[in-house]
């Protein structure tokens, strides 16, 4: 029987699903999860200056259920390394690379359930469609 602070959670996630969420793919490497509704978190631009290089780096955290990461039947927590596609307006696809924050590692949990995760990433490359 889910608690009534759980089923509070569960509630949110479902309202900000349908009005806030966005399907994104989460791919590990080898599997890959299609179609799971993340919810744009946090984002912010890093300046950078490497030798005769400078510009800047966008990083962009993702919320998702715990529940939907799920590879070939394993439920697993986020790991750094992992990319979450995106597809734009105009076809394109934005890859973000899951990236730990420094001292930590690459999610927070954002209730005291566990029952959403906010993941860490930063934008790596933009495909053509």
């Amino acid at each position: 029987m889910a608690t009534l602070l759980e089923r509070a959670a569960k509630w949110v996630k479902t309202g900000l699903d349908k009005t806030a969420s966005i399907e994104v793919t989460i791919r590990d490497g080898i599997d890959a999860i299609e179609a799971l509704k993340a919810i744009p978190g946090q984002s912010s631009f890093e300046a950078f200056d490497l030798d005769d290089h400078v510009g800047t780096s966008k990083t962009f955290d993702w919320i998702v259920s715990e529940q939907d990461l799920i590879f070939t039947g394993i439920k697993r927590e986020p790991k750094t390394g992992w990319e979450v596609w995106q597809t734009l307006a105009d076809g394109r696809i934005a890859v973000y690379l899951v990236i730990a924050q420094p001292g930590s590692r690459c999610f927070d949990v954002t209730d005291s359930l566990g029952i959403l995760l906010r993941i860490h990433t930063k934008l790596d490359r933009i495909e053509a469609a």
